[in-house]
């Protein structure tokens, strides 16, 4: 039995080591083609380092301004969403959480109240998610590309009210 091989394109687009270089910008400047060369220059641990760095404050910049949220200065949880107030219970347990929403935790007000409660882990089991939030009669948002918490790596779950409207992406 023969092992199989990756092919050396697909659409016409190089996707194994020593092709052409996918290029993902028509026409690219040379400070984008310098950036390029400089994160190819690096292990791809230290390069996705790089580029989340390079990212981070212009999205979380975008992310808020898109949102028209507020940090919450209470205390991060999502219990307020389901118009619930102290965190631990009588025994100092967490009263309520998102099955895998533990890392990177925010939440966010609009207009003075709890609109939106954000976390960023590195993997997500996406249909226990969705099954937590019908359940409470919550919706949620996941999205590969816009968590600023280590972009390239984290998800961004959103987690809101039906009512509650997402931002534009």
């Amino acid at each position: 039995m023969s092992t199989p091989r990756m092919p050396d394109s697909i659409h016409g687009y190089a996707i194994m080591p020593g092709g052409n270089a996918r290029s993902f910008l028509h026409d690219p400047s040379n400070a984008y083609r310098e950036a390029v060369d400089a994160l190819r220059k690096l292990d791809l641990d230290t390069a996705e380092r790089a580029f989340a760095e390079a990212v981070h404050d212009q999205w979380a910049a975008e992310w808020l301004e898109s949102r028209n949220v507020t940090l919450s200065r209470g205390e991060q949880w999502v219990g307020p969403l389901l118009g619930k107030r102290g965190r631990y219970d009588d025994e100092g347990g967490v009263r309520e959480h998102i099955p895998g929403c533990e890392d990177h935790i925010s939440l966010w007000n609009k207009d003075g109240k709890p609109a939106l409660f954000v976390c960023q882990p590195y993997h997500a089991d996406v249909h226990q998610l969705v099954h937590w939030c019908e359940e409470r009669g919550l919706r949620a948002s996941v999205q590969a590309r816009r968590s600023w918490w280590f972009p390239g790596s984290t998800l961004l779950i959103e987690v809101s009210r039906p009512d509650e409207e997402p931002g534009d992406d």
